[in-house]
């Protein structure tokens, strides 16, 4: 991947390779807030060469489990806006083939981790969810691309 830092207020672009000529390309990765520790964006994704893409991602509470997530995220819609409930970010595909090109935008309402809620619980729960206020959402979107 290219960078290693988002900007409050900029666009990122991160570029993923693979030298690997059979395999395609499979990832993870997460960038978390520098001051408070307790804001991140995590994606996972795969575009291997003879099945779909996947794609998913999260920002303020990370999954629980990111392997396990990457192992489970859904093909990459062939088109459309993607909004999932609670994970704190949305994004569209822009082109999907040998190139998978996503435009990924972070929501303002994020709600910072919450220690407790890990490790996660037994009722199969993934993403742990904590309430959100305005002065933790507006901190924790600044914090966000730190």
């Amino acid at each position: 991947a290219k960078g290693s830092c988002l900007e409050t207020g900029k666009v990122s672009r991160l570029e993923f390779a693979s030298d690997e000529v059979f395999r395609g390309l499979t990832g993870l990765m997460w960038f978390v807030s520098e001051k408070s520790l307790d804001t991140y964006f995590s994606l996972v994704f795969s575009n291997p060469l003879t099945t779909s893409a996947t794609f998913n991602a999260w920002a303020g509470p990370p999954p629980a489990e990111l392997l396990q997530e990457m192992w489970t995220a859904p093909a990459v819609p062939a088109k459309g806006v993607q909004v999932p409930n609670g994970q704190g970010c949305a994004w569209n595909v822009l082109e999907h083939g040998s190139v998978v090109h996503i435009r990924l935008i972070i929501l303002e309402e994020l709600a910072p981790m919450n220690p407790a809620a890990y490790p996660p619980r037994e009722d199969g729960a993934t993403t742990p969810a904590s309430p959100s206020s305005p002065q933790a959402a507006t901190a924790a979107t600044a914090a966000a691309a730190e």
